[in-house]
């Protein structure tokens, strides 16, 4: 066996194992989950105040509204979302695979039932649903800064 082949059954070992349990819905959701992982707050913080804008001016195009300082707008603000979430934050995707690998089993639960947990009402949650919720977040923030480089 070549060592493309090797690595090629290696990758589709790991591919099964990882999502062979999952539905396609729970299987995006981890993804998602992960990437969202990988922006900095501060990132986070920026493309979602110039995404908010973005979507202003979208609705204004839509009615027929857009003006010309707006068009000038709207490219100045894609051509900085586009590095943030293609550039920075996609790279940073690629470059954690092997973390994605080592720990997608144990994100895959533990996304799926923090998902469960948030879906009920904060006030009909058991203390120890409340105790976990914290743990989860603890846990995940662990886990983002791995992703983004930091130590602890």
């Amino acid at each position: 066996m070549t060592k493309i082949s090797d690595l090629e059954g290696r990758v589709n070992r790991l591919n099964e194992s990882q999502e062979s349990s999952l539905t396609t819905e729970e299987a995006n959701m981890v993804r998602s989950f992960w990437v969202e992982l990988n922006y900095s707050p501060e990132e986070r913080a920026e493309y979602d105040t110039l995404d908010k804008r973005r979507e202003v001016l979208y609705q204004n195009y839509l009615a027929g509204k857009k003006t010309p300082q707006e068009q000038a707008e709207w490219t100045k603000i894609t051509e900085r979302c586009t590095p943030i979430a293609h550039d920075k934050v996609m790279m940073r995707v690629i470059a954690n695979t092997s973390l994605r690998d080592r720990v997608w089993a144990e994100l895959a639960s533990r996304v799926l039932r923090f998902q469960k947990l948030t879906e009920k009402p904060y006030l009909e949650l058991t203390s120890n649903e409340t105790k976990e919720i914290e743990t989860l977040l603890e846990w995940f923030s662990k886990l983002q800064r791995k992703a983004l480089g930091e130590q602890g």
